[in-house]
């Protein structure tokens, strides 16, 4: 994973809306900003255990995109993910 990168799709939604909820926006969001080049490089999407959900897998398994989302059950998941925690310090570095 490349550590030297920035967001390049955004959205806002309300308080009381969890974020997941607006993970295929942002994704489609993204042709907005990139070309077609850049979007088949994206390979994987990293996301915290609250995006662990069916529709998400589909939408990214039907783009073959590799979802580095722990599921919820993360202690019989600890191989699948090794790199996620190393990987989470770029989103919150964002943040920051």
């Amino acid at each position: 994973m490349e550590s030297n990168v920035l967001p390049v799709s955004i959205m806002i939604g309300s308080t009381n809306q969890h974020d997941s909820t607006k993970l295929i926006d942002v994704m489609e969001n993204i042709h907005q900003h990139l070309d077609d080049d850049a979007i088949e490089q994206i390979v994987s999407v990293y996301a915290d255990k609250g995006y662990d959900a069916k529709y998400i897998q589909e939408y990214l398994r039907n783009r073959n995109i590799a979802d580095c989302i722990p599921k919820r059950n993360f202690k019989s998941n600890k191989t699948r993910h090794a790199k996620y925690n190393k990987t989470r310090y770029v989103v919150e570095r964002f943040f920051a």
